[in-house]
């Protein structure tokens, strides 16, 4: 999904929403943040508490969580993914389901990316999104769409997280630790995207180490056959020693 912080007359809001318990929220309480390709997004204050709206635009329905999961995922308690608080309706509703939902909100570091990330906080970040993975993995929910874009930096905690929640699917058909391994190749699919493609841009880099570190990364995250690391424990094992993976990268290559 393709972010702006502009909004487009796409993105702006003629409408007001209704949370599940009837509570209104007008749209001129809602401050912008980001619009993607099917969706934009509102930051919310409402005294209490600071919460990211996300709204579908029409005819964008096939991208959002599907009811059944949407329910299962708001008694859920998130240590790394966005808790979602409840489901929204436009005000005059559609005559869909829902038109968005009310979850967590994160402000991002726009300062710091993956590849510069502390090795620290990268593993304890890994560590806590395979935690929400187990438990998804305990409802049969399955993650899909991992990817750089969906992914934040957050400013306070300096913590990965990702945000993007609307293609996940219930999946009765696999096990737990079916699920959980299919979590686990798309997070380190996630790991070998994002590197690679920061150091591509890296001019600190010649060509040639470059490419010598894309082919390192690729092998190391996605084509090794050895199943029993996880994401968190494959950085542990290659970046503890060092500030961070760009550390990493300058030190061997």
């Amino acid at each position: 999904m393709n972010k702006s912080n502009t909004p487009t007359k796409e993105c702006e809001l003629m409408y007001d929403f209704v949370l599940e318990n009837g509570e209104v929220i007008p749209s001129e309480q809602l401050e912008f943040v980001s619009c993607g390709s099917n969706s934009s997004i509102w930051k919310w204050d409402n005294g209490n508490h600071i919460r990211a709206v996300k709204s579908f635009f029409d005819k964008c329905y096939v991208f959002s969580l599907r009811p059944n999961v949407l329910s299962e995922m708001k008694g859920l308690d998130f240590l790394n993914l966005p808790n979602i608080y409840s489901s929204l309706q436009r005000i005059p509703s559609s005559s869909m389901a829902y038109d968005g939902y009310l979850m967590d909100y994160f402000i991002e570091d726009k300062n710091t990316i993956l590849s510069e990330l502390p090795s620290d906080n990268l593993i304890l970040s890994l560590e806590q999104i395979e935690e929400d993975a187990r438990m998804l993995s305990d409802h049969q929910i399955v993650m899909y769409d991992i990817k750089p874009v969906n992914s934040i930096i957050t400013q306070d905690d300096l913590l990965l997280h990702f945000l993007d929640l609307d293609l996940y699917k219930k999946v009765d058909s696999k096990s737990r630790e079916e699920i959980l391994l299919i979590q686990y190749k798309r997070i380190c699919s996630f790991l070998s995207i994002g590197l690679r493609d920061e150091i591509k841009k890296d001019d600190s880099f010649s060509e040639d180490q470059k490419m010598k570190i894309s082919f390192f990364i690729q092998d190391y995250f996605q084509l090794s056959t050895d199943d029993t690391l996880k994401p968190s424990e494959r950085v542990e094992n290659l970046f503890s020693n060092v500030d961070s993976p760009k550390q990493y990268f300058k030190e061997r290559f």
